[in-house]
């Protein structure tokens, strides 16, 4: 998952993946309401800082 300036199609940041998928990983049912980005990573639903693309919290479900 990236963002990208919708003016200069600059990529602003690139997510973070979470450490336990390694270096690769991919989002999917990504959302972002109430000023909150989650999207799902395999089995870990993560919240992510929709100004730098960093992970602040991962919970895993099963």
């Amino acid at each position: 998952m990236l963002a990208v300036d919708e003016e200069s199609d600059e990529i602003l940041w690139i997510a973070e993946i979470p450490i336990s998928h390694g270096k690769y990983g991919t989002f999917s049912h990504i959302s972002f309401n109430n000023n909150k980005l989650t999207a799902w990573c395999g089995s870990i639903l993560c919240e992510i800082d929709h100004n730098n693309g960093k992970i602040l919290k991962e919970e895993f479900v099963k």
